[in-house]
C-alpha cells in the first residue's frame, strides 16, 4: 500500500505568528516598545498601488500604453476588537484599547519631543510586524478610529489606517538632511555669469537701438553691486540677509524676464536673438544658485513676551498686562534690520511686475518694459 506523507500546514496561532506594532525611538537612549495583538484582528487589508497610467489610442479597442513609474507607496488598514476579558497580564479589552490608542499617540508625541529638543524627529519610528503574513514595514498612522456597536455592546472596536514609508525597518527612509553647498563654486558660478552677461550684451551693441540697450545694461551693472554684496557676505563669514536673498532672486528673475522680452518683441538678427537668449541662460543661472545655495532657513520666533497684550489673554490666562500694551507690538519686537539693500515703493512694484511676466504668451510693449526696468535701476540702492 502506498503512502503518502504531507507537511501538516503552517501553524496560524496567534501564539505562534503573532501581529503588533513596535515603537522604536533611535538616537543615543534607543528604546522599543511592542503592542501586540493578544486578539487579532478580524480584517486585514494591504494595498500595493502601482504607478502605472493607462491611456488608451484610437488604434483599436484592444489597443494602448501605459506610462509606468514602479511600485507605489501600499497603504495597510486593519480592524477589529480588543476583547472583553481579563487576559494574561495585559488587563481586559478596554485596558488593551487605551494600551493599543496610547502606543499610536507616544509616535506623535515622542517625534514633538525631539523637534522641542532640536533633535531629529526621524529617529522614532513606527513598525508595523506582521508573522502571520511574513512582512514587516516602517509606517506612519494617517487614522484611528474608535467603534462601539449596539450589536457588540462589550466590545471596544478599531480601525487604524496605515501608509507604508518603507518596507526596510533598519533603516529611516525620510531623506536626509541636504549638503551643505561649496561656497566657492558658488561664488565662483555667481562671477562666471555676471561676467557673461556683459559679454553678451556688449556684443550684440550694434544690433540693439541705444535706448533699450542702456536701460538693460545698467539692470545688468546693478545685478553685479548686489551679486557683490551677496558675496562679500559669504565671503567675509555673515549670514547673508533673508531680504538681501529674496531681492537678488527676483533681480534675477526680473533679468531673465527682460532678456527673453527683448528677443521676443524686437526684430533682431537670429545670431543676435541668440545672444540674448544666452543672456536669459544666465540669468536663470544666477536664480538657481541662489535659490538653491542660499536657501532661507525659516524659523520661529519666541512671542510670550506679548502675552497679556489684548484684553481677553490679560484677565483670563493668569498673565499680567503685556508691556507692549497700547504699542505696535510686532514693530516693537522684529524692528527693521540694515540689509544693505534699499527698494523704493516703485522699484518694487516695477520688479514684481517684471518677474510676473511671460515673455511668451503675453509680452510686454517696448515701451512698458523700458519703464519698468528704469524703475528697478532707479529705485534700488545698495
Amino acid at each position: 500500500m502506498l503512502t503518502i506523507q504531507t507537511q501538516p500546514p503552517k501553524s496560524q496561532k496567534a501564539g505562534d505568528r503573532p501581529i503588533s506594532f513596535v515603537l522604536m525611538t533611535g538616537g543615543p537612549d534607543p528604546v522599543i516598545n511592542e503592542y501586540k495583538f493578544i486578539i487579532r484582528p478580524e480584517e486585514l487589508t494591504r494595498v500595493d498601488p502601482s504607478r502605472v497610467t493607462v491611456h488608451q489610442t484610437l488604434g483599436g479597442e484592444s489597443l494602448g500604453w501605459a506610462d509606468s513609474f514602479g511600485k507605489g507607496l501600499p497603504t495597510i488598514n486593519i480592524s477589529g476588537n480588543t476583547g472583553w476579558r481579563i487576559k494574561y497580564d495585559s488587563g481586559d479589552g478596554l485596558d488593551r484599547m487605551i494600551r493599543l490608542k496610547e502606543h499610536i499617540d507616544a509616535w506623535h508625541g515622542i517625534r514633538q519631543i525631539r523637534i522641542n529638543e532640536g533633535r531629529n524627529p526621524d529617529d522614532t519610528r513606527l513598525l508595523f510586524v506582521d508573522t502571520l503574513d511574513q512582512f514587516a514595514v516602517h509606517v506612519v498612522p494617517i487614522q484611528f478610529v474608535l467603534r462601539r456597536s449596539k450589536s457588540r455592546p462589550l466590545l471596544a472596536q478599531f480601525n487604524i489606517s496605515m501608509a507604508v514609508i518603507s518596507p526596510d525597518i533598519d533603516s529611516s527612509p525620510f531623506l536626509p538632511a541636504p549638503a551643505q553647498p561649496n561656497m566657492p563654486s558658488v561664488i565662483a558660478g555667481l562671477l562666471g555669469a555676471i561676467g557673461r552677461i556683459t559679454k553678451l550684451l556688449n556684443d550684440a551693441a550694434k544690433w540693439i537701438d541705444k535706448n533699450i540697450l542702456g536701460p538693460v545694461k545698467e539692470f545688468a551693472e546693478m545685478t553685479r553691486k548686489i551679486m557683490n554684496a551677496v558675496i562679500g557676505m559669504i565671503r567675509t563669514g555673515v549670514n547673508v540677509v533673508a531680504r538681501v536673498i529674496l531681492m537678488a532672486r527676483e533681480i534675477a528673475q526680473a533679468g531673465m524676464n527682460i532678456a527673453r522680452s527683448i528677443s521676443a518683441i524686437l526684430d533682431l538678427p537670429s545670431l543676435v536673438k541668440q545672444q540674448i537668449s544666452k543672456v536669459a541662460t544666465e540669468y536663470s543661472s544666477i536664480f538657481c544658485l541662489i535659490r538653491n545655495a542660499l536657501g532661507i532657513t525659516p524659523y520661529y520666533d519666541d512671542y510670550s513676551s506679548v502675552y497679556g497684550a489684548s484684553n481677553c489673554s490679560s484677565t483670563a490666562g493668569g498673565r499680567p498686562p503685556s508691556i507692549y500694551t497700547n504699542t505696535n507690538t510686532f514693530a516693537a519686537i522684529t524692528p527693521e534690520t540694515d540689509s544693505t539693500v534699499t527698494v523704493s515703493s516703485a522699484a518694487q512694484s516695477s520688479l514684481a511686475a517684471l518677474t510676473r511676466t511671460d515673455p511668451v504668451l503675453s509680452p510686454m510693449s517696448q515701451s512698458e518694459l523700458l519703464a519698468h526696468t528704469n524703475n528697478v535701476v532707479a529705485g534700488v540702492a545698495i
